[in-house]
């Protein structure tokens, strides 16, 4: 139950006072916590931050690449920061380990797609095999760019790499290379592949190759190949081939290399050998010498990771697959030696994926899978993308008894994709594309602790779709919640929701029932407006805007603006994206893609409008700029003292600054001044006389770049954060750093200096790793 609010509730808060104090950092603090997803809105009472998006999980940065305890799953301390994806692991023999991927630095150094790490847990500084290098063609000049290192093995003096690259510290190597562990490539070496190599695994003298390949050393090899340890030459004693990718082997090695037994997984419904074609569905056994066995348990779906348990001859299998040798088997199963499934049964369920460039309404769609798999002193370590296992919070990584198929208490709570294990004894090495663990659960909105910076566990409002937009009351004792969502904490609501700002209770008395997404929304005294794509609150019609009783949700029928527009996308009828309202609730502004309000024509997509009944003032705000047919704003911001209204355009990337209470009475378009950036609207700040803007503009030096002022047009290179004076326009100096597509998204000032939310996984500078939230301190 919610605990008892007042029936009448606070009006909106007030803005955060901050003291003076120092400038603002330009370098995020990597201590503060962030989420595994976007984060699209802030608020803050001062000790206190909520924040809404689209994640379902709040920790501490860690980087893609951890060593946890390999029976509890805590995270054992390191400075090792990863910046980028892991995907492939291997112990060194000497109580070390190597890591590939896609990542370009370690902490401060810089190591483009591998590293080895010591057995003391620091970065070799000189192991000097750290430049694995893909060229690209940018505007006609060949650049080389980090590469993609997707499996590596381990064998005798020497680590074999496989992937998508074509050099290592500058030594051609095509998708395939040698180098021994000193570090230096083996130029003795010579095997290459004409596409992506996925999995590599060794037996003897000899190395097993899977991936996407059509020839290996310039000779036909179909997705399968086997060559020679030593020098890398083709193996033609193994004239087997698939007629799809590889993505997972598992080598069991013989007396012989002719007797090794290859389990063989990916995305192939057939295995050729000698010519002849023998169906198999995503799963295979070969012998080394080229036969193809009998084992052969069909997937319905890609399979990704296998493993073999030599002590009771089981196979697990992991992927994306629902069905597995005709039994039911959600993304994992095991089989028998036989190819038959047992009776272990992981249920994984539930799944999380972060926005890429579309989908900011909703959360992106996301499927259940398994990448990696591990066995160990009987327990079996499981990665990939999943939420639940056996009933169980198992976030992206659980283990489980092979002898008994049952959960382990093993937690280490990553907060995306794991895509690979390796056992280190007592402590396990696991990477992947999470950049926190140790995290907690929290779906949608979250509460932090601002002196500690870490997640306040009393509050829990988890919803089960995007929240886009909140608002705390001026007492801090409610908090308003609108979105795309159907639920929180397993209670019915439609798009809009109260809860105790405390503890994340509902308020049971506001339920109103919106039939389509709510993005936008303000409280202003005993009433909260809405704007979004629906049109009806319950029974009563609404046309994308309406003011509802902040008590118990329902509709208030004096004031009215319904908006209307084109139908079909982007303008879905004319839906409000943004709305401000004035602190002392005497004027409304909409924004979208909306033509008329009311019934009356309003060409710019932005409308003000009367507090008391929503009816359009004589006075209009205008000057927005177009690019074709495209000519409305998608985001609005109002000063605390209520005397400017901020905006952006849909095209062709403006921002303005409005006088929101003169309105176009005293000067053109009511506008006090306009300025260009290549960099659409999203988050919003106004603060000490500065204007903080995010946006998902071009990268520096490739795009992204804001005009100096609104009078001197010169184009200054930044990237998907800005910083303006308010007064008139002009862009000032700090710049932290982004990286993402689609960038910044939320801003919030609290004492301890300036929060922002967004996509991105890194912040203020290179080597700071921040996913979804991060703080600069100083004064904003």
């Amino acid at each position: 139950m919610a605990a008892a609010l007042a029936t009448t509730p606070p009006t909106a808060s007030a803005a955060v006072v901050l003291p003076p104090g120092p400038a603002l950092s330009p370098s995020a603090d990597s201590s503060f916590w962030g989420t595994n997803g976007r984060v699209v809105d802030i608020v803050s009472n001062g000790t206190k931050a909520w924040i809404a998006g689209g994640f379902d999980y709040v920790g501490p940065n860690t980087g893609r690449a951890v060593t946890v305890d390999s029976s509890t799953g805590t995270r054992i301390p390191s400075s090792n920061i990863v910046d980028g994806t892991v995907n492939a692991s291997a112990p060194d023999g000497k109580g070390g380990y190597y890591l590939a991927g896609d990542f370009s630095r370690v902490s401060d150094l810089r190591r483009q797609g591998l590293a080895h790490i010591k057995s003391d847990g620091t970065v070799d500084r000189g192991w000097p095999a750290s430049a694995v290098t893909t060229t690209v063609i940018v505007g006609g000049v060949a650049k080389a760019q980090t590469g993609s290192v997707r499996s590596i093995a381990v064998a005798g003096d020497r680590l074999i790499i496989g992937g998508e690259f074509d050099a290592v510290n500058g030594v051609p190597s095509a998708r395939l290379a040698a180098i021994g562990l000193d570090g230096n490539v083996i130029s003795t070496w010579h095997a290459s592949a004409n596409a992506t190599v996925n999995a590599l695994a060794v037996a003897g003298d000899k190395v097993y190759v899977g991936g996407s390949f059509t020839t290996v050393n310039g000779a036909a090899r179909t997705y399968l190949s086997r060559v020679q340890l030593l020098d890398g030459a083709t193996d033609p004693t193994f004239p087997v081939s698939t007629n799809g990718p590889v993505y997972a082997l598992d080598v069991q090695g013989g007396a012989t290399s002719a007797q090794d037994t290859v389990k063989v997984g990916g995305d192939f419904t057939s295995v050729t050998s000698s010519g002849a074609v023998t169906t198999r569905t995503r799963l295979a056994a070969v012998a080394g010498s080229g036969a193809v066995l009998s084992w052969a348990p069909p997937a319905n779906g890609t399979v990704r990771a296998i493993a073999s348990d030599s002590a009771t001859g089981t196979t697990f299998v992991g992927g994306t697959f629902s069905q597995l040798g005709g039994q039911n088997r959600t993304q994992l199963g095991a089989l028998t030696s036989s190819g038959v499934p047992t009776g272990f049964d992981a249920s994984l369920s539930g799944c999380q994926a972060p926005h890429t460039l579309k989908s900011t309404n909703t959360l992106p769609s996301c499927t259940v899978e398994v990448q990696a798999l591990q066995i160990t002193a009987g327990t079996l370590y499981v990665g990939g993308v999943f939420t639940t296992s056996q009933g169980s919070l198992r976030h992206d990584a659980a283990a489980y008894s092979v002898a008994t198929g049952r959960l382990t208490s093993w937690l280490p709570m990553p907060g995306a994709r794991v895509r690979t294990f390796t056992s280190l004894g007592a402590t396990t090495v696991m990477g992947g594309d999470f950049v926190s663990t140790g995290g907690q659960y929290r779906r949608g909105v979250a509460k932090i602790d601002l002196a500690t910076g870490t997640l306040d566990p009393t509050f829990r409002a988890d919803a089960d779709n995007m929240v886009l937009d909140l608002e705390l009351t001026a007492d801090r004792t409610r908090l308003y919640l609108a979105g795309t969502f159907m639920a929180v904490n397993g209670v019915v609501r439609q798009r809009v929701a109260a809860v105790d700002a405390t503890t994340g209770a509902l308020v049971t008395s506001f339920a109103p029932q919106v039939n389509q997404g709510v993005y936008t929304i303000a409280v202003r005294q005993s009433y909260v407006y809405l704007g979004g794509q629906f049109t009806a609150i319950g029974t009563v019609a609404r046309q994308h805007a309406a003011r509802i009783s902040a008590v118990n949700g329902s509709v208030d029928t004096t004031w009215t603006a319904n908006t209307n527009g084109p139908s079909g996308s982007p303008y879905q009828g004319g839906m409000v994206l943004s709305l401000a309202v004035a602190p002392d609730n005497s004027r409304v502004f909409l924004a979208g893609p909306f033509k008329t309000v009311n019934g009356v024509a309003l060409p710019d997509g932005i409308a003000a409008l009367s507090g008391t009944s929503g009816a359009l003032l004589p006075k209009q705000l205008g000057g927005v700029h177009s690019c074709s047919t495209q000519h409305w704003v998608v985001a609005l911001k109002i000063s605390d003292d209520g005397k400017r209204l901020y905006g952006g355009d849909v095209c062709p990337d403006w921002i303005y600054q409005w006088d929101a209470v003169n309105l176009s009475q005293t000067k053109a378009y009511g506008l006090n001044w306009s300025t260009a950036c290549n960099a659409g609207m999203q988050g919003t700040l106004e603060v000490n006389g500065t204007f903080y803007y995010g946006s998902h503009g071009g990268d520096k030096g490739s795009g992204g770049y804001c005009w100096q002022s609104p009078t001197v047009h010169t184009r200054i290179s930044q990237q998907r954060f800005f910083a303006f004076r308010a007064s008139d326009g002009a862009l000032t100096a700090y710049a932290p750093q982004f990286d993402s597509p689609m960038g910044v998204w939320s801003f919030a000032a609290v004492p301890q200096g300036l929060l922002v939310g967004g996509d991105f996984t890194i912040a203020g500078n290179r080597n700071t790793v921040a996913q979804g939230l991060t703080l600069f301190r100083g004064t904003p």
